[in-house]
């Protein structure tokens, strides 16, 4: 995680080989820059990390600009963090990960990224999920396939950890009192144009893309056994 305190070095991706259900985090755990890659004040922070169960995986967006360039992405996320920690009050950033336009994930809310720590990010249904979102307004612009993909691996990973599909039907009900997909949009669950429509449009494709990549770790891991046999 280099790069605390300048935007302008070179970014180091974090990659995670914990015991926690070891090969999971192995094989689908994406490059991830920590909260220290983009320079988090930990001053501002006035939020004891929290646990809850991850049902559901919300996908956000920022609303800022989508014209950034790579070495601006520290000093946004930045902006977002004082804002909610802040501003809003909440004491820390309230999504739990962040992707940019150029496919990259961010740590975003302390606790752990491994855990399923309770965000700031969709109320009422912090304690039950995980929180995404992508850097930019996506109601004015399309989301670009590298941030779609990232989407598809950080769900993965996350719901290989949590032992749930990336597809069909959760327990947890939306606004509609329906139940909510395993990857639902901000506006499912709560009264907003989030994650933009461009970006909604794309969630068919990020549960299947999810999916799949689970998928082939199940498949992976059944093989091995075959063949250890």
């Amino acid at each position: 995680h280099i790069c605390p305190r300048n935007d302008h070095c070179t970014l180091t991706p974090y990659n995670s080989h914990k015991s926690h259900k070891s090969e999971v985090a192995a094989t689908l755990h994406p490059a991830i820059y920590t909260r220290a890659a983009w320079a988090s004040e930990d001053s501002k922070m006035t939020w004891t990390p929290s646990y809850g169960k991850i049902q559901v995986g919300f996908v956000h967006h920022t609303v800022d600009t989508n014209n950034y360039a790579a070495s601006d992405v520290p000093a946004m996320i930045r902006g977002i963090y004082a804002y909610h920690a802040q501003t809003l009050g909440w004491g820390d950033i309230g999504y739990n990960f962040l992707i940019d336009r150029f496919g990259r994930t961010w740590e975003g809310r302390f606790g752990g990224m491994d855990k399923p720590v309770i965000g700031g990010q969709t109320y009422r249904y912090n304690s039950v999920s995980t929180g995404v979102a992508a850097i930019g307004n996506f109601d004015i612009a399309p989301a670009p396939q590298a941030m779609t993909d990232a989407f598809k691996q950080i769900f993965a990973w996350k719901f290989s950890l949590a032992g749930i599909p990336a597809t069909g039907a959760s327990p947890v009900l939306g606004l509609n009192g329906a139940p909510l997909q395993r990857i639902s949009g901000h506006r499912d669950a709560y009264a907003t144009a989030c994650p933009g429509q461009n970006l909604y449009d794309k969630l068919p494709e990020i549960r299947v893309g999810a999916a799949s990549q689970v998928e082939r770790y199940i498949t992976r891991v059944y093989s091995d056994l075959f063949n250890r046999a």
